[in-house]
């Protein structure tokens, strides 16, 4: 069974008492590490628990593939469900899983983590058609899940924050959750005893240069700023930032956009679009975006949300020049922004 998104966080929240192996697997390995350990934490109730918890690597079930069916068949001391962790999950482990599955019973869940499956991953085809089985894939998460994220994170360590500094947060965090936590708990470490997070606050621990050039980008090229981009993109590559952050962001940008503009073409008025935008539009860039929604068509903003994918894509797999890519696919959008004042 493939569980995404919100229902793969409830189901780690609280497992299935009849699951007996859950994949979690892709290339946010933050977010792959975050699900492990909720589900770890809702069956054995502490990730260090020896009598509730075993630990182990796929590399070593290489050399003694029964361990693993040991452990799942394997009953607690202290009573209770056990968790089997699998970490760096691959192909070899299959026969050992199907042993388990097949199994009249088993009630302790095995929870591998893995990094990026193809479809013709026997691992996730397993997990993905046993009805005892979960697969989840991890691939980055998207504005709702960082303010999900931010919000549970802070409520559960006692702060509170208010509505502009969430804004702010999330327009200067990317998708990997890895990355996220870390700097969400380094606004936690700044903030101290102090419980509530104002935009002052977060202006200070997300206001570096790197962000605001990399805020500077998406304007641009979203606004048709052919010097201003230039500028923005050379900032970058003098902080050291890789494409693949700059094309994300632009993307989720334009997605942002292309959402407003399909709810125009229903009939709302540029405003009533941007209002229903979640996270919303942070309040200082709302004019730019209502500029940049009156020269943008739906059409063309799905274009330019392709011509992102296919950037990204290149830049992943055709070992050409990353920055060339990313360069060309920006101007592009910029140019095509260009074209649609001019009709205006």
């Amino acid at each position: 069974m493939i569980l995404r998104d919100g229902n793969l966080d409830r189901f780690v929240a609280a497992p299935n008492p009849e699951t007996r192996v859950l994949l979690l697997y892709g290339p946010d390995d933050g977010q792959v590490r975050d699900r492990v350990e909720a589900a770890i934490r809702a069956v054995a109730g502490d990730l260090q628990d020896p009598f509730r918890v075993a630990d182990l690597d796929s590399a070593d079930l290489k050399d003694d593939p029964a361990r693993l069916s040991d452990e799942a068949f394997a009953m607690a001391l202290t009573g209770g469900r056990r968790a089997v962790r699998v970490r760096n999950g691959a192909d070899h482990m299959v026969d050992g899983l199907e042993s388990i599955l097949s199994a009249k019973t088993c009630d302790n869940l095995v929870v591998i983590e893995a990094g990026n499956l193809s479809k013709g991953s026997k691992l996730r085809k397993l997990a993905e058609e046993d009805k005892t089985a979960v697969a989840g894939p991890c691939y980055g998460d998207s504005d709702n899940d960082r303010a999900g994220l931010l919000q549970r994170l802070l409520k559960e360590n006692g702060y509170s924050i208010d509505r502009d500094a969430t804004d702010w947060i999330l327009s200067h965090t990317g998708s990997d959750r890895k990355a996220t936590l870390s700097e969400y708990e380094k606004l936690m470490l700044y903030m101290g005893q102090e419980k509530a997070i104002t935009l002052a606050h977060a202006t200070v621990c997300f206001g570096d240069s790197s962000a605001t050039a990399l805020d500077d980008v998406v304007q641009a090229a979203a606004g048709g700023q052919t010097v201003q981009l230039e500028v923005a993109i050379q900032a970058l590559r003098a902080e050291g930032m890789s494409v693949i952050p700059i094309i994300l962001a632009v993307q989720r940008h334009l997605h942002k956009l292309h959402y407003a503009a399909g709810l125009m073409r229903q009939g709302q008025s540029a405003d009533q679009a941007i209002g229903a935008i979640r996270p919303p539009v942070f309040f200082k860039v709302k004019d730019a975006f209502k500029h940049q929604l009156s020269i943008w068509t739906l059409d063309r903003l799905s274009t330019a949300l392709e011509l992102l994918t296919e950037a990204e894509l290149d830049s992943k797999t055709t070992g050409r020049p990353d920055e060339a890519i990313c360069h060309r696919a920006l101007m592009r959008i910029c140019q095509a922004a260009r074209a649609g004042m001019r009709r205006r």
